[in-house]
């Protein structure tokens, strides 16, 4: 399958978007692309009309029962139809409802997806979410291939991901993003993505604003976290970019036919990109904990339940989750402990992810490891610290989720608490990051649904 990812700019003039918009879908038809994908908050000429119309019934609204999904409908249509493949794409209604659609110019059926995070109107506060959940992450079936996609910052959080799972294999992850990331960071959450679901994982986002320090990217990943090569199909100079060009469109071949990703080769997998990075020592410390003072702190007094403990550090209550080798890989297992019905009530809670191995090979630690290891610490705003026969290694994040590797001192780490203050420091209300507290209910749904909901296939090694 030949997939076509649009980094787009929409810093130009009306003029300029809309031409460029017409060579890309046209490029699409002249490669045979069997997929186009646009960014979050793409551009189109029509955009002043989409601007206009409502995805959704909203039950504020004097005709509530009105929507204009049938002509948002239309739109991409015709553009398909331009581009003679689907187009996914991504966009905000007139109440700021952040959809993904997916509309093929061959077939009547659509694919919807509604932002979760980030957002001022999440998809969360749909009244029927719980009896809508299975619609929304129904994957796309085309071509053979069963595909996922989220949007933006829902790639965050991998529960969002790992819902497609809950109907068997996804072969695609499509991730579409607004812009300018932060790279190490994007980077690492793709590439998790990929590992966890054990298929491949695309992003594409748009170039939106030339002040900005972070640039924007295309990323792909497949099962192994091995990065994909691709072709840049209206690339005219090429020394300046790699896959940061603004206005390109990039090409990636996947076949699920010649590549199966159930069984993790090291062969086939590449090291960390972030393998060697600095550690520091932490200007604030609130703990000091050795390799032995962690081992003694999980003991049968401390222990809650499977895998997890709660011991009292001052005013601190420190929530411990021992994971045992590839148990860490295991992102449903993770948030059923972190959002514990046995963590109900306790204050001040802060948490620490414990992951032993009793024999490590060094090469699954660089090709997997590693990166799922960082992964957890900035999802999850919580420390992670390693323990294995070959290396021992403690990971926190700042407040914008970048990594920090945690220097060891005399055989101890010291911890910044502040920094690993898990699901209560992510769901407040914060109209900025586009967060409400009482999503954090809808999200825990969904962490019941998973872990219990016998249609779901996920097997822990």
């Amino acid at each position: 399958m030949k997939i076509g990812l649009f980094l787009q700019d929409t810093t130009l003039t009306k003029k300029k978007k809309d031409k460029i918009f017409y060579e890309t879908l046209n490029l699409a038809r002249e490669n045979n692309l069997d997929l186009l994908v646009f960014p979050e908050h793409f551009y189109c000429p029509e955009d002043e009309k989409l601007d206009e119309y409502a995805f959704l019934s909203h039950a504020y609204e004097e005709n509530s029962e009105e929507c204009d999904r049938d002509k948002i409908i239309d739109i991409f249509r015709n553009y398909a139809k331009i581009a003679n493949c689907p187009i996914l794409a991504s966009r905000a209604d007139k109440y700021n409802f952040i959809y993904a659609l997916y509309v093929s110019p061959f077939e009547e059926n659509i694919k919807l997806y509604g932002k979760h995070i980030a957002t001022n109107y999440s998809v969360f506060d749909l009244a029927d979410y719980e009896e809508s959940v299975e619609e929304i992450f129904m994957p796309i079936d085309y071509k053979g291939y069963k595909i996922g996609v989220t949007i933006c910052y829902d790639s965050n959080k991998p529960l969002f991901s790992r819902f497609y799972k809950a109907y068997g294999d996804i072969d695609i992850l499509i991730n579409l993003t607004g812009g300018h990331v932060d790279y190490k960071k994007w980077s690492i959450y793709q590439k998790a993505r990929a590992l966890e679901n054990k298929c491949y994982n695309l992003c594409t986002m748009a170039y939106y604003d030339e002040e900005k320090r972070n640039k924007s990217y295309v990323f792909a990943f497949d099962g192994f976290g091995k990065k994909l090569s691709y072709k840049i199909l209206n690339k005219r100079i090429s020394s300046d970019y790699n896959n940061d060009m603004p206005n390109g469109l990039y090409m990636f071949e996947v076949d699920k036919k010649s590549n199966t990703f159930e069984k993790f080769k090291l062969d086939k997998a590449e090291d960390d990109e972030f393998l060697d990075s600095n550690s520091s020592i932490n200007k604030k410390i609130d703990i000091n904990l050795s390799k032995t003072d962690i081992l003694k702190l999980l003991n049968n007094k401390n222990k809650i339940d499977n895998c997890l403990y709660l011991v009292k550090k001052d005013n601190h209550n420190l929530i411990l989750l021992d994971l045992k080798e590839h148990m860490v890989e295991e992102p449903i297992l993770i948030e059923s402990l972190m959002y514990s019905k046995k963590l109900k009530g306790i204050s001040n809670k802060k948490y620490i992810i414990i992951n032993r191995w009793d024999k490590l090979d060094e090469d699954y630690y660089k090709k997997k490891l590693s990166t799922i290891l960082k992964a957890r610490a900035a999802e999850n705003f919580c420390i992670v610290i390693l323990m294995s026969d070959i290396k021992d290694e403690c990971i926190q994040v700042g407040l914008n989720k970048n990594i920090q590797i945690v220097k060891c001192v005399a055989g101890k780490y010291g911890l910044d608490l502040s920094r690993s203050t898990g699901p209560e420091s992510f769901w407040k209300n914060d109209v900025i990051k586009g967060i409400k507290k009482c999503w954090r209910e809808k999200y825990e749904f969904l962490i019941d649904y998973l872990r219990d909901n016998k249609k779901q296939t996920i097997k822990i090694r």
